[in-house]
């Protein structure tokens, strides 16, 4: 078995793979001395068997046919069981490492929504703050216009300064 990485052994999904990959070893390994016993077995029964009869021999070898039948059966079972484990391990790292990393994705996407939030609420507020200031300018260059010399700067002011509430009172900058 190849050697393994630290971030292998330290990461929960390797340390089920290993599990995983132990429990098939093992199985192997208990399948692989069931073979060996029977084998052994076989050859015993083999070598009492040349003392008896041909038709003896046929049925011990038939019976060591079906022991070493079980025996691949009971190693196959073994197998397929190991297998599945590891199997229904490496789905359930699986779905959570996904569901994990969809909450991570999600987190994010809120974050960066709030900032847009918080950038367009930003751009909003200095927009308007020119808008308001050219206005103002305007109001005032037409207020001079229209009233010129005849009212006094401070009463002007006062008007434009009146004209700009109303104007918000009204909802005039709302639709920026």
């Amino acid at each position: 078995m190849a050697k393994n990485t630290i971030l292998e052994n330290i990461l929960p999904h390797n340390k089920k793979k290993q599990r995983a990959d132990k429990i098939i070893l093992k199985a192997n390994e208990k399948s692989q001395k069931i073979i060996a016993k029977a084998v052994q077995k076989a050859n015993q029964i083999l070598m009492q068997a040349n003392l008896f009869h041909k038709n003896i021999r046929d049925l011990v070898k038939q019976q060591l046919e079906a022991t070493v039948v079980k025996s691949a059966d009971l190693y196959q079972k073994e197998l397929n069981q190991a297998l599945g484990k590891s199997l229904e391990e490496f789905r359930n790292i699986v779905n959570t490492e996904f569901t994990n990393s969809q909450k991570i994705l999600l987190e994010g996407v809120e974050q960066e929504r709030g900032k847009l939030k918080e950038e367009l609420k930003e751009y909003k507020k200095a927009r308007i703050a020119e808008i308001d200031k050219k206005l103002h300018e305007e109001v005032e260059k037409i207020a001079w216009r229209i009233i010129g010399e005849a009212l006094p700067a401070v009463q002007k002011e006062r008007l434009i300064i009146e004209a700009l509430e109303q104007a918000r009172k009204n909802a005039v900058f709302d639709e920026i």
